[in-house]
């Protein structure tokens, strides 16, 4: 494969389910100083970056939409002349994992699918194909009771092959030795390309990338597979993050507990203002308690302060949201989809009314909606504040920094981190 941009060809391509998702992984080619660009549609127009995020924005939609997006994705990126593809998947395993590997799969001429989804960094790892966050098996944790996908099988294995009825094949890279290649041999003999990776440590996503380089193969994984695969791309050099001004504008509509810690102490902050919103009402776009709700945005912006849009996630606030989904007929994942709109469309109102230039969006779907309504089909990674928070630009004017956020990633300090860094004081990475 040829790994080199001399020709302007993208050096890889990543396809992602959701923004968050895309962003914490492209962002990882700025450590090599290359250029790279997120895309929310598939312009016809060939990009000018060495490397390629697609948001298919699928985690929540149907299987068959999800795959139909995926395929699509995939035909684009070949049609740039991209060779090497890596499909992100989420380190929770939420969304139609199994489905958009499969679609992945049926488009590319390779031997195997590579699916180590472990994150060590982030307390994501998998042992005996059991998948586990922080210690628990994932089934036992908050993700199971997730609003819009949730996911109660811990066994990758398992998940997968009833997602799709592929054959899978369980590896441990500590106790394959010298046997990988005919290991590797009997798979292809059998018939089985999708290989399922455990990882307890960054050292055994290392080791999967060492053995498997040399073969055509799918790329699977978060973005802790993505930072060990990426280091075998040459560097570059970077270029410098463009200059801002005013105050920073956090919009978190992640329901996680990680999150929810993460803003209580954004907002201990001096100089910071907090709007915590009901999000049983953001599914009455137009109720009366909107304009409160702007008033106090406006008049915090107006006053230099930095403002903290979130929302309840009391017991209260999550029965509403369920009663009235239940009167409206919607799924849970329509609901959210909903709350997500409704809340990118307020935030888009306060941006532009008060020329916000400096924002942090927590949650794939939050971000996804701002952008939308900001009218922006995509953003151009320039760094991060830590593993997990991307920073970037925005495109048009004026220029908008933009630092997002998995709803579940970070310690308690990230956002306070986020805040300090587009203010452009020293960030502690």
């Amino acid at each position: 494969m040829r790994h080199d941009n001399t020709r302007g060809t993208p050096t890889i391509g990543i396809i992602a389910d959701d923004l968050t998702g895309a962003a914490d992984t492209g962002v990882q080619l700025t450590g090599k100083g290359l250029e790279v660009s997120v895309l929310f549609q598939l312009d016809q127009k060939e990009p000018h970056s060495d490397g390629i995020v697609i948001d298919t924005d699928s985690r929540t939609q149907s299987p068959a939409a999800a795959y139909q997006k995926v395929s699509d994705a995939v035909r684009w990126l070949q049609e740039q002349g991209v060779q090497r593809i890596y499909k992100k998947i989420d380190s929770t395993l939420r969304g139609n994992v199994g489905v958009e590997i499969q679609a992945a799969m049926a488009g590319l001429d390779f031997d195997f699918a590579v699916i180590a989804p472990a994150y060590p960094k982030m307390g994501r790892t998998t042992v005996d194909g059991i998948h586990y966050i922080h210690g628990v098996p994932l089934h036992e944790t908050e993700i199971s009771r997730d609003p819009k996908t949730p996911v109660t099988e811990s066994n990758l294995c398992r998940l997968l092959e009833e997602q799709t009825g592929e054959s899978t094949a369980l590896l441990h890279p500590r106790r394959l030795g010298e046997n990988w290649d005919a290991a590797l041999m009997e798979y292809k003999k059998k018939g089985i390309q999708w290989l399922v990776f455990d990882a307890e440590t960054d050292e055994d996503l290392a080791q999967i990338v060492r053995h498997m380089k040399a073969y055509p193969v799918l790329w699977v994984g978060s973005a802790g597979l993505a930072e060990h695969l990426l280091e075998t791309l040459p560097e570059r050099k970077g270029g410098e993050l463009p200059r801002t001004k005013g105050p920073v504008l956090t919009v978190s509509g992640s329901m996680s507990a990680v999150t929810r810690k993460q803003v209580q102490r954004l907002l201990l902050e001096p100089g910071t203002t907090g709007v915590e919103l009901d999000p049983s009402l953001l599914l009455e776009p137009d109720s009366e308690v909107r304009e409160q709700w702007i008033h106090r945005m406006n008049l915090a912006l107006e006053r230099g302060q930095d403002l903290v849009i979130f929302l309840s996630t009391s017991n209260d606030a999550m029965q509403q949201v369920l009663q009235k989904a239940e009167m409206a007929r919607w799924s849970r994942a329509e609901a959210g989809d909903r709350i997500a709109w409704s809340l990118g469309r307020l935030s888009g109102e306060i941006i532009q009314r008060n020329h916000v230039e400096r924002l942090v969006l927590t949650g794939g779907d939050t971000a996804k909606s701002v952008c939308n309504q900001l009218g922006v089909h995509g953003l151009t990674l320039r760094g991060e504040v830590e593993p997990g928070l991307p920073i970037g630009t925005l495109p048009g004017e004026p220029v908008r920094m933009v630092i997002t956020k998995a709803g579940a990633f970070g310690s308690e300090e990230s956002l306070v981190y986020a805040t300090q860094r587009l203010k452009g004081m020293k960030a502690h990475v």
